[in-house]
Order: C-alpha cells, then sequence, then structure tokens
C-alpha cells in the first residue's frame, strides 16, 4: 500500500503540480506520512481504533469527472459548494456575493499540513497524507454579515470502489461578521477513503454557526481533521451528527487564541451494526478570559464501538479560563462497547474547568411507566431515546438544519426498530 501511495504521488504531480515549490511540499508531506505510516493501536490516541484494513488496500485518486447529479439533500435555496467524487461541480454550486472563494491548489501555504500536528505529529499523520494528495478545496473567505447559510456539500457517487479523496476547505471570516456554515458529507453504498481537512480562522469580533452532518456509505472510512482558530471577542456555535461510514475518526483542534474567545462544540453520533466512531477533541486555551463547552453524546446499537478522547489544556499564563467538557453515552445493546476518556491539562492556578462522562442504558423504570400509558415498546424507547439526543439538536437555531438533524434521528431510529422485528 505504501509504496502504491509514492506511485499515485508521482503520477498525480505529472499531470497536476507544475509548482516546483508545491511539489517539493507534496513530496515532503508524503515523506512524513510513509514516516509515521498509518496510525498503529500502539498510539495512546489510536488505542481503540483499528486502522490496519488500511494498510492492505490500494487506493486511487479519481480520474474520471462523475456525470453530474443533482445530489444536494438539504434546502435548494441556500448557495452551495457541490463535489462530487472528489471533483468540484461548477454547475451545481451557487455562490453568493457575501464570500469570494479561491481553489486553494494555487498558492504553496494551502499545502502545509494543519497546525493540529504540532500537538503530536506522529498521532495525526492523516494530516500529511492530505497535503500530499490534496485534490480539491477552496479558501472561503466571507466579507460582511449574513443570514444566509452557506452549504460545503460532498457527494460520492458509489459508482467506482477504492477511491480516496484528500479535500480541504480553509474558512476565514474578516472582523465583526456572523455567518452561518453547513458542511454535508454524503456517499453510496462503496468503499472509499475520505480524509478531509477542514480549518476555521475567525476574524475578531465574529460570530459563525457551523453545522456539519456525515451519512457516508456504511462500507467507508472517514477520517477528518476540523480546526478552529478562534480570535478575540468572537465565537464558533458547532454542532455535529455522525450516522455513516464503517470507521469514523475526527480530530478536532481549536485555539482559543484571543481574549474573550468563545466555543460551544456539541455533538451526536448514532452507531449501529459494527461501525466504530472515534473523536479526538484538543481544547488550547491559549489567551485569559476565554470559555469553553463542549457536550458529545453516543448512541450505541448492536456491535458497535465509540471512542471518546477530549483534552482541555489551559497554559501557564491563561488564568480567567472557563472550560466545561460533557461525554453522555447511552448504550442500547450488551454488545456495544464504549471507551471514554475526558482529560484536564492545566497549567494556570485562576481557571474554572469540568470534565465528565457517563456511559448507562435507557432507565427501565422510565420504560414500565411509558408502557403503563399504553405505549408500545418501540414508542416508550423512541421518546427516551429523543429526550436524551434532543439535548443536541435543541442546540441548532436554523430551522432547516435542525429539522434535517431530526429527519436523520427518526431515520437511525426506524431502522433500528425495524431490524430488530425482522
Amino acid at each position: 500500500m505504501l509504496n502504491h501511495l509514492t506511485d499515485q504521488l508521482e503520477e498525480y504531480i505529472s499531470s497536476n503540480s507544475p509548482n516546483e515549490n508545491i511539489v517539493k511540499v507534496r513530496k515532503n508531506a508524503l515523506a512524513k506520512f510513509l514516516e509515521y505510516g498509518f496510525p498503529q493501536s500502539s498510539l495512546e490516541n489510536y488505542r481503540f481504533t483499528n486502522l490496519s484494513k488500511l494498510n492492505k488496500v490500494k487506493f486511487d485518486l479519481p480520474k474520471n469527472i462523475t456525470k453530474k447529479e443533482n445530489f444536494n439533500n438539504l434546502s435548494n435555496e441556500y448557495p452551495v459548494l457541490q463535489f462530487i467524487d472528489g471533483q468540484f461541480s461548477k454547475e451545481l454550486s451557487s455562490l453568493p456575493n457575501f464570500i469570494s472563494i479561491e481553489s486553494v491548489l494555487n498558492k504553496e501555504e494551502n499545502f502545509q499540513p494543519s497546525h493540529a500536528v504540532k500537538y503530536d505529529s506522529s498521532s495525526n499523520p492523516f494530516a500529511y497524507l492530505n497535503s500530499a494528495f490534496l485534490n480539491i478545496g477552496y479558501v472561503i473567505k466571507i466579507t460582511k454579515s449574513s443570514d444566509l447559510p452557506i452549504i460545503i456539500e460532498s457527494k460520492m457517487s458509489g459508482k467506482s470502489e477504492n477511491l480516496m479523496i484528500h479535500p480541504k476547505f480553509i474558512i476565514k471570516s474578516s472582523n465583526n461578521v456572523d455567518a452561518t456554515i453547513y458542511e454535508s458529507y454524503v456517499g453510496e453504498n462503496a468503499f472509499y477513503l475520505n480524509n478531509v481537512s477542514t480549518e476555521f480562522i475567525i476574524g475578531n469580533n465574529s460570530h459563525i454557526k457551523h453545522y456539519r452532518s456525515q451519512l457516508e456509505s456504511n462500507r467507508a472510512y472517514h477520517i477528518a481533521n476540523s480546526n478552529y482558530n478562534i480570535s478575540k471577542d468572537a465565537s464558533i456555535h458547532s454542532t455535529q451528527i455522525v450516522l455513516g461510514s464503517h470507521l469514523h475518526r475526527h480530530d478536532i483542534n481549536v485555539t482559543l487564541e484571543g481574549e474573550n474567545a468563545n466555543i460551544d462544540l456539541n455533538g451526536l453520533c448514532l452507531i449501529k451494526n459494527t461501525q466504530h466512531f472515534d473523536h479526538n477533541i484538543i481544547f488550547d486555551h491559549a489567551r485569559e478570559h476565554v470559555t469553553s463547552k463542549m457536550l458529545f453524546k453516543y448512541i450505541l446499537s448492536d456491535k458497535s464501538t465509540g471512542v471518546f478522547n477530549g483534552r482541555a489544556l489551559v497554559r501557564e499564563d491563561s488564568q480567567k479560563i472557563d472550560s466545561i467538557q460533557t461525554n453522555n453515552n447511552l448504550i442500547l445493546s450488551d454488545s456495544s462497547i464504549m471507551n471514554s476518556n475526558p482529560q484536564l491539562e492545566i497549567y494556570a492556578d485562576d481557571v474554572k474547568c469540568t470534565h465528565g462522562s457517563t456511559t448507562g442504558q435507557l432507565d427501565e423504570d422510565a420504560l414500565f411507566y411509558l408502557r403503563s400509558r399504553g405505549l408500545d415498546s418501540f414508542a416508550a424507547k423512541s421518546i427516551l431515546i429523543n429526550g436524551f439526543a434532543n439535548e443536541i439538536i435543541d442546540q441548532m437555531s436554523n430551522i432547516t438544519f435542525k429539522s434535517t438533524f431530526t429527519k436523520y434521528l427518526d431515520q437511525w431510529l426506524k431502522n433500528i426498530n425495524d431490524r430488530s422485528n425482522s
């Protein structure tokens, strides 16, 4: 597999990277990735996540542009950047006048691996793999406030097996901007690798709402690196839902780099069959007077597994910090496994930091009460599961996207019930 990657890069460079400096960056990034290889379970951050299958697959970059079809499963009234099998679809995309875009392939600086690798390069080799094979993506500059959301939608058509795509999106807001971004990843039935990198660079006193949904093929591997850089008096409110892929690994790195910076990060993971979902989250409180709040919830059924690692880092000079991180998990099957590890790393003394994790099953007394009121088993369980999940979904202020997330939850519950009755 590793030799195949080298051959793939040489072939790609010969036809797509005339800039000598960019060629050098690509080759150096691949050399770094080959040095580390795919992460092993001996690494603490991958202790419960097995990626050995990736070593055995010869992934190929997309060579042909898929026939353009309208795959947009969100509201057609919103501006959208649409990608099909790793290719940008200009015909199906629309841009508002309050943003400007340019290809990430135009500038050498866009190829540099995400700053996330500064924490531990060996545990995040996918950032280097993305830089080596970066084949599509845009720098999106938001220059003024708007109530109109921007949708980034990536669709895998399922028409080819063993594809790998390495998109990168860099979202920059000017100062004093309010905006909404929705990332959507969907895929038809196929085996592929989506190794995506997203970076938010938020200007002073800007406030961004960010939504993310992942409904890849249940055979796919979804590897993501998301990085939030939040300036003075700025904030991000992010709500994410994960249902798709066979294996989902998401590294989220937050740097609160200006005073009074704030992030509110919420996630809902709905896991079934033998799916494996893994989140590794770092909050870097790099200045005084910053706040962070995180709530991630997993609901696991069948023989699924979940992994959560969360670390709040408070630097020595970062006083007056307020940080809360919570991971709550609901187990619907005796065969499901959840591994949770929230951590605090504090080098300052004037801070308020808390972390906690709970894992449990549905309350039998509550189920009995609902059944005694005439509800069948599915209806009773659905009420309790919805109550657990809606603490995340209710964080959303956009009615259209909130309705979309609710639909995903309802479909997931119906699928679980239908299989249990079959």
